[in-house]
């Protein structure tokens, strides 16, 4: 998902620098003053807001295309080595509260705590790391969840960060709460349960919770083409 801030930062970088003759022939203090950050119109600010996701996205490519300073903010920024990604392991959906007041799970037991990325310290080595397949190159730094919905940070990814329930809402027809609901009315009772005002009507099918209930799985975030699985280190 394009966010309207990226844009705003790259444009800042995307400015025109003066020329090496102008520079030469200015005192050194208006130079600097010519390559500040410029403000942001009111009117383009809007602009940014209010365009749609895929327009955003053509306006990004074309700016890093054309501009090797915008090309390059988008990069520190938003693309992590490969070696940085924290793995995450099919185990740490069998967790449970017990295990969870205790030491972290196995895997993280034996695969690095990475801190959030950092573009000025990213000499991590491939080696430090033993996964099933580490990918070359660069990855995205930011990918959404497959369980919770949510955008995180793959190099900042720790159990307990994703709370989700592996299953889905029942409607709780024992309950009290559907005494006075006329399904003519206030609508059919199955095609209720992502609405939140009737999430006390609804049960997990999971862990038989009230539908209001956030999670009963604390895991790591997961996302399609970063469930690397790690390897216990063999002493």
């Amino acid at each position: 998902m394009v966010d309207a801030a990226i844009l705003r930062d790259v444009s800042h970088n995307a400015a025109k620098l003066p020329s090496i003759a102008n520079l030469l022939k200015e005192p050194q203090h208006q130079a600097q003053a010519q390559v500040s950050k410029p403000v942001l119109s009111p009117e383009l600010s809007e602009v940014i807001d209010t365009l749609n996701e895929d327009r955003l996205r053509n306006i990004l490519r074309d700016i890093c295309r054309e501009n090797e300073s915008a090309r390059r903010t988008v990069e520190t920024n938003y693309l992590v080595p490969a070696a940085m990604v924290v793995p995450y392991d099919k185990d740490d959906e069998s967790e449970d509260d017990e295990a969870e007041e205790g030491s972290d799970d196995e895997t993280d037991e034996f695969a690095p705590n990475y801190p959030p990325a950092n573009v000025h310290n990213m000499k991590r080595k491939a080696a430090d790391i033993s996964v099933d397949v580490v990918p070359s190159g660069m990855r995205p730094r930011y990918a959404a969840c497959e369980n919770c919905k949510k955008e995180f940070d793959v190099t900042d990814n720790h159990r307990g960060d994703c709370v989700w329930h592996p299953g889905s809402k029942e409607p709780d027809y024992e309950s009290d709460f559907w005494a006075d609901h006329d399904e003519n009315c206030h609508g059919i009772i199955d095609q209720l349960g992502d609405e939140p005002e009737y999430d006390e009507g609804f049960l997990w099918s999971c862990c038989e919770e009230s539908g209001s209930v956030k999670g009963c799985m604390k895991t790591k975030h997961k996302a399609k083409g970063l469930n690397i699985a790690a390897k216990r280190l063999k002493h």
